[in-house]
Order: C-alpha cells, then structure tokens, then sequence
C-alpha cells in the first residue's frame, strides 16, 4: 500500500492507469509464486487440484504427456472440481433428509409388525374355536351362526382401523415423495446458477471456446435431472377340480364345463379362461379352493368382498398347475360347498348387470389407461376367431385355437409368455376375423375394428405376460391388446373402478357421466403408454 501510495504522489496517476498497473503487478506476483511451487503441485496433483489459487492457474499445470489442447485440461479441471463440490454441498443437505426417512421407515415397520401380530391373533382364536365347535356343527348351528356374525362386525371394526392405518402410511409416503420433487427442483436450480457462474468465470478467464464446453456439461447435467416415475398380478380363480352344479342337478368339475352350458341358478356359461396359477396364494371355503383376490358375496356386510377377508376362508396348500374362471350370463358363479350351503361368488367380468353404463365406463377407463382416444364402446367381447393366427417364437404361425399355456409368441416386447386362454362365443365376421370388442393397433394408438357381424361364433383370446401379443386376421394384422386389455400386470389398478360399479348397483343409484367414476380413479394412475 505504500508503494502504490508513493507512486500516486510522486507521478501523479491517474485511477484507470493505477488499476492497469495493481492487475499487472498481482499477475506477475501470482505467477512468480506458482512458478516456484509447479513442480510440486504436479506431483500432488490430486490432491491440490481443486484450491482456488491452482484452480484459477491450471493451465500451468498441464503434463507434457497429455495429447489434449490446454483448454480441455482447464475445462476437465473446473467440471471435477465444480462437481466434487457439488457433491460435497448435496451430502451436508440431504444428511437431516435421509435421517427423516430412516424414522419414517422404522414407524411404519413397527406399524406393519403390530398389523401382522392381531393378524396371526385373529387367526389362532378362530382356529381354536373351530377345532371345538366343529363337532357339535349340525346341532348348535344357530348358535355358530350368531357367534359369527358377532365376529364379523368385530373383525370389520379392524379392518376398519387397518384401512386408517394404511391410509396414514400413504399420506407418509406422498409426503416423501413431495420432499423429494422439491430438493430435485432445488438442485436443478442451483445447477443452473452454477452453470451462469461457470460460464461467465471462464469467459472472463479462458476465452470463447472453454465457455462453450463448460455450456454444454451444463445443459447434459441439468437434461438429466427430473422425477423417476415408478411380474404378474393377481388373478381371480378357482382350483380347476371344484365342482359346480348345473341346471339339470349333475355336478361337473369347473374345468369340464363348456360355453352354453346352464348352471345350477340358470346362469348361462359365456366364457371359460383358463390362467396360469403363478404364485397366487389360494384360500378353502369350507372346501371349495379358490384365490384369494376373488369377489365372493358377504350376508353380514351385504356387500362383495375378497375371498382373503372372509372369516369362513382359510389359506390352504393347493398348487394347481392353472386355474379356471368362468363368464357368465348373471355375472355371479354359484358354488355348494361340503356341507351343502350356497356360496355366490363374481365371475371374471365382475361387472354388474343392473349398471348400464358399466360397459361404456369401462372401455372410457381402458382407453385413458392405454392414453388413446375413447372410442365407441364395442357391443361384443373381445374374441378371435379360432382360424386367427399366431407367430411362436421359432417362426411358425399357428391358429390360435392350438395355442396352449406356455407358448412363447410375438409381441410388441420381442416375444411373450401365453399365461392364459379364453373361450367364449361373439358375432364374428368369420372364422379368421377379429370382434369388435378387439383392441388394435394402428399407427400407435389403440381403438377397435368395426364389425358389422349379427352371428355368434366360437372365439378365443388370450392373457400374456408383455399384455400385447401380433395377430394375422382377415380385419386386422398387427398387435393386439390381451383379453385382460390394460395387461394382467396392471389389471389390480381397475380394482378400485370396479368395487365402486359393484357398490352403486347395490345402492341401486343411478350413474350419471364417466367423470363420475372413471376420472376419479385416473386421478391417481399413470397411463401405461
């Protein structure tokens, strides 16, 4: 300070030229000191490189043996060091976030584990009771049955609070997830102030060129910022030797039924699907065996509930090799179990009859599920006829009427898994023609083929893994949705679409538009396309 003081009295500089003069003499200085360490910041390269004072000078440092240009060294230098900072400010910042989460989990992991053990509670008192009762069953029935009933209501009120709780644990896990959008735009914005900050720092410092690279890492880092958006589910069947009563009082075992046959309350047998079991837990209801996720009717509630809920249902160690559902005229399936009592369970459709609009509402809820355009609602099931053909994977096209559980065919997805098989009757245009009720594929959006076919024929479609399978017809040749249509995988997401059709036809309420119902449900699902 002295030394600028004496030259500003003893020659009388001006402040531009003083400035000039300060800036030349603190870069001869800064030069002078990194010149007499160079050598020794080489060999502590590492470990130095990203100090202001060698980050500002890092062009003195470049090894002879590097076959880059020097602004590539001083441009691969800044973009560590910015993000070796970076990560360093990321870590200090999300440290109290992941401690949030850690006490979250434990919660909700002590919440489950208090679920599970009234669970296995519940279970053992109705196991003992059971074991004594059972005996004296024909005699005391009237008692069992208001004793029941009391267990009913009793195991309702938990089922009740078990809904509060998971209810609870969602509202958590949305509340994580909004946490999380928010530090990612955060960290989106500090990358762009960063990305300024280093533009302008090596336009001042290094020119046009350098700045362009530092631009560029800038808009790649930042592109690839954005929130992550998140096999098989679980089907609704019945252990293929149950048996089932028709009209004329024979019984049959499920599996042997055929379409048109007339069942025991004069339902008319539509369709059979037959469906591989995977890993599907299965559940006896005083001996008829059936999955778990099934709808069967409850006296007490008055309501459709899973088979899973039922406090006559009990899980059991039956391993078909597949399963079987039917479609019937009434939608409901009628089984007798061991000691003669009628049990009314849902058929595949599950839909309800008394509902209009159930059709309509449906296909509007797959069309926004496959992100298509709502397309008229088809008057038939969706059926293939059996001279319609399919690609297996070792070339060869063969009707799908030959087609069986486990073949591999061709889909959108390279090749697919065949998990099951529908028969059923719909107006087909012929014996290789597809029914309107088919969802195709043209030019990437999904809708129907017309049909103007008045003859029921005998059809076939089939359930794959990939949900999409190639069909060769007379009206159509091209991919196809599977008969699930949305894919079995995403089939439990119309769960909630469907119990609400089920609950209004039992309030017998009228139902007004698709937004009622159908948006409400989408207002938390993601299209699948």
């Amino acid at each position: 300070m002295i030394f600028f003081t004496v030259l500003i009295l003893g020659f009388g500089l001006n402040g531009w030229t003083l400035g000039l003069l300060i800036l030349g003499f603190t870069v001869g200085l800064s030069f002078l000191m990194v010149a007499i360490d160079i050598e020794e910041i080489k060999k502590n390269w590492k470990d130095r490189r990203c100090d202001i004072d060698i980050l500002l000078t890092s062009f003195l440092y470049k090894p002879s043996s590097d076959p880059r240009p020097t602004s590539a060294f001083v441009g691969e230098n800044f973009d560590f060091c910015m993000r070796q900072g970076i990560q360093d400010v990321l870590k200090v910042m999300l440290t109290p976030l992941l401690g949030a989460l850690g006490k979250e989990l434990e919660v909700t992991t002590v919440l489950m584990q208090t679920m599970n053990q009234l669970r296995n509670l519940k279970a053992l008192m109705w196991t003992s009771f059971m074991s004594f009762i059972e005996p004296f069953y024909q005699r005391f029935m009237r008692v069992g049955m208001a004793f029941s009933q009391n267990f009913q209501r009793y195991y309702s009120a938990m089922r009740r609070v078990g809904g509060i709780a998971v209810a609870t644990l969602y509202m958590g896990l949305g509340i994580i997830t909004s946490m999380e959008n928010f530090v990612k735009f955060v960290i989106n914005v500090v990358l762009i102030i960063m990305g300024i900050i280093a533009a302008a720092f090596v336009v001042l410092f290094f020119g046009l060129i350098p700045f362009l690279f530092i631009l560029i890492t800038t808009v790649i880092v930042l592109s690839e910022g954005g929130v992550k958006t998140g096999g098989l589910g679980s089907v609704f069947c019945f252990e293929p030797s149950t048996k089932i009563r028709t009209q004329d009082g024979s019984e049959k075992a499920i599996e042997r039924l055929s379409v048109g046959e007339i069942l025991e309350d004069g339902s008319k047998v539509e369709g059979v699907l037959r469906v591989n079991r995977s890993h599907e837990q299965m559940y006896s209801v005083q001996g008829i065996v059936v999955s778990g996720s099934h709808l069967m009717w409850c006296e007490e509630e008055e309501d459709w509930i899973q088979v899973s809920d039922s406090p006559f249902a009990r899980p059991c160690s039956a391993t078909p090799e597949f399963l079987v559902c039917l479609r019937t005229s009434t939608r409901t399936i009628p089984l007798r179990d061991s000691f003669g009592t009628m049990w009314t369970f849902r058929d595949w459709e599950e839909l309800p009859l008394n509902v209009p609009e159930s059709d309509t509402l449906w296909n509007y809820l797959v069309s926004k599920i496959l992100n298509t355009k709502n397309s008229e609602t088809p008057k038939e099931d969706p059926l293939c006829g059996p001279r319609c053909r399919v690609t297996l994977k070792t070339g060869e096209k063969i009707p799908i009427s030959m087609c069986r559980i486990g073949d591999s065919i061709y889909s959108e997805s390279g090749f697919t898994k065949v998990l099951g098989i529908y028969e059923g009757e719909a107006a087909l245009s012929g014996p290789a023609c597809l029914s309107d009720g088919v969802w195709i594929q043209s030019v990437k959006e999904w809708s129907h083929p017309s049909s103007k076919a008045t003859v029921l024929q005998r059809g076939f479609h089939l359930v794959t893994e990939s949900g999409t399978f190639w069909i060769d017809s007379e009206n159509h040749s091209g991919f196809i949705r599977d008969f699930t249509e949305v894919g079995l995988e995403n089939l439990p997401l119309t769960y909630p679409f469907t119990h609400a059709l089920l609950k209004k036809s039992l309030r017998k309420e009228e139902l007004c538009v698709p937004v009622s119902l159908s948006q409400a449900f989408l207002s938390y699902s993601q299209p699948i396309y």
